[in-house]
């Protein structure tokens, strides 16, 4: 199973972007804060096909791709601050994205395939 990521631009139905993340793999998003602060949000597709998450990580924490995330799970396998998306559901999240001076509002709309 893929998670596919769908991105709108708020407001409207038309589909702005598109990818899909493989079993194992991960994504990142940046959302600013209305106190103009970067989260990150990681998006998540579990090697074992359990589901996949999405979560916001404390602001500090600074993710690249390609690099592992460091506290995707706490010692008993629970997400942390997880929203979790079992497979056949989808899930809207929405995410402030920083345009040069402006911001704009996009949702992505999750599907666990």
């Amino acid at each position: 199973m893929t998670l596919e990521v769908y991105r709108y631009l708020e407001g409207q139905d038309k589909c702005t972007d598109y990818f899909q993340i493989e079993p194992g793999d991960y994504r990142t998003l940046v959302n600013v804060n209305p106190q103009d602060k970067e989260e990150v949000i990681v998006l998540h597709c579990r090697e074992d096909n359990k589901l996949s998450v999405a979560y916001t990580i404390h602001p500090w924490t600074i993710l690249y791709e390609g690099d592992p995330p460091q506290v995707l799970y706490d010692k008993n396998d629970i997400e942390n601050r997880a929203l979790l998306i079992k497979p056949g559901a989808e899930e809207i999240i929405k995410v402030r994205e920083r345009f040069g001076r402006d911001f704009q509002m996009f949702k992505y709309r999750l599907c666990h395939r």
